[in-house]
């Protein structure tokens, strides 16, 4: 399940958003016991305790490229952003392109 995702996968299983899942559960002719619901609880939890720390990571990940960004950076190789003049206007882009294709109006 991913909470505010639009995902286009090609899967028999249902995945998306809150609002798929609970459609996909709703007509689900599927009984779980007690037990196995907390069984599967349990294994759930455990993962989201485990990916703590490496969703503080990916968090603290992001703000760096946030500040990158401000600071006219390419956040993937840490080198000033230059001037260039396209098809459409003005914009910054990475100096190692094709390598690298960030870019920014």
């Amino acid at each position: 399940m991913f909470p505010n995702a639009k995902l286009n996968v090609n899967t028999k299983t249902p995945t998306g958003n809150l609002s798929i899942i609970n459609k996909a559960i709703e007509g689900s002719t599927i009984n779980l016991s007690k037990d196995e619901i907390n069984s599967i609880y349990n294994r759930l939890n455990k993962l989201k305790i485990e990916n703590i720390n490496l969703k503080e990571q990916h968090i603290a990940n992001l703000k760096e490229k946030e500040q990158l960004i401000n600071k006219n950076m390419c956040p993937n190789c840490k080198v000033s952003l230059i001037r260039r003049k396209g098809k459409y206007g003005i914009f910054y882009s990475c100096p190692n392109f094709p390598r690298c294709s960030h870019s920014k109006k």
